[in-house]
């Protein structure tokens, strides 16, 4: 007769049917009787060799169908969706950006380290062009400064003790920021100036 399985949450007891005919056993009646054979894990691909040798071809045959298979193709559908994940780069910006709001919150108490501010622009330009398309450009401008005014208070370029030097590379680099910012022809203000979003004054009264 066939084995039947027995599962529990984890594993399948393999039991075996076995007809005991009147008489054999001073039994008055036939009847069937069940014999553990072995046990097997659910999630086995393979049937074991010493478990193997106890079924004959019809009995193995069962045991694959009910249990290898389906676990060979669990394991399959699995590792496909850990190498799926492996690829997906979404979901790890979902928790990055849940870690950068609790910074957020706690960088009003604690300053966050420049470097670490310069390594976040770099990580997140790394992304790809669409991330900076997407973004509002006025945004990451604010942002920019905000992190700027951070990195000057925290001493990023030293604090100069004497006459202002125009040579040195913070005034260097502010003298750049107002240009494009402010005093350029082709300024950032000078282009909400032109699309109607800022007043506009004459330059030449400057």
């Amino acid at each position: 007769m066939s084995i039947i399985l027995r599962r529990n949450k984890h594993t399948a007891r393999i039991m075996r049917q076995q007809y005991v005919r009147k008489g054999a056993q001073g039994n008055q009646h036939g009847y069937v009787r069940t014999i553990p054979l072995a046990t097997i894990s659910l999630s086995a691909v393979e049937v074991p060799g010493e478990i193997a040798e106890l079924l004959s071809t019809k009995e193995l045959a069962h045991l694959e169908k009910s249990i290898i298979f389906p676990a060979r193709n669990e394991a399959e559908r699995k590792k496909k969706e850990q190498e799926a994940r492996e690829c997906d780069p979404n979901w790890r910006v979902t928790e990055a950006i849940n870690f950068l709001q609790e910074a957020g919150r706690r960088a009003q108490l604690v300053a966050v380290d420049p470097r670490l501010l310069e390594g976040l622009h770099e990580t997140v330009a790394a992304l790809g062009p669409a991330v900076i398309e997407n973004l509002d450009p006025l945004d990451a401008v604010s942002a920019s400064v905000r992190a700027a005014i951070s990195a000057v208070e925290q001493g990023r370029y030293g604090r100069n003790q004497g006459p202002v030097r125009k040579d040195a590379i913070a005034a260097k680099k502010w003298a750049e920021l107002r240009a494009l910012v402010l005093e350029r022809p082709d300024s950032l203000v000078a282009a909400l100036q032109d699309a109607g979003w800022v007043a506009t004054r004459d330059r030449r009264s400057r």
